[in-house]
């Protein structure tokens, strides 16, 4: 499978590959058609949107920028992460404060469309 030619730390599988081959990033480029990608921090914007079928790939060759190890980036779907940030993301929040940040809700939502569409989602889907 493709996680056994991934790294075995969370990582951006993008970096990983990039000294490999470039069919990694041919395809985020034709997949994401941004012909300008070179690094996983082109495409962050594509992280977080639950509906976009090209952020599956995005998270998969971008999990670590993505932020799937960290709970605090509250991605709706994991889908695409890779196992070996989502097994840090499981040991980070068995020892996480359960307690309301309002500077991480702020840092989220820099923006009031993000955090509409964000919250639009979870209704929907939940």
């Amino acid at each position: 499978t493709f996680e056994t030619w991934s790294s075995p730390t969370c990582s951006d599988d993008l970096d990983w590959w990039s000294n490999k081959t470039d069919a990694a990033l041919l395809a985020l480029r034709f997949e994401t058609d941004r012909r300008h990608v070179g690094s996983c921090q082109d495409v962050l914007d594509l992280c977080r949107n639950p509906t976009d079928r090209r952020s599956a790939l995005v998270r998969r060759l971008c999990s670590l920028t993505c932020g799937c190890d960290r709970h605090e980036r509250m991605l709706i779907t994991l889908d695409g992460c890779s196992s070996s940030c989502l097994d840090e993301r499981t040991k980070a929040m068995s020892i996480a404060d359960c307690t309301d940040d309002q500077r991480t809700g702020a840092a989220l939502f820099g923006n009031i469309n993000d955090a509409k569409t964000y919250f639009v989602y979870i209704t929907k889907t939940y």
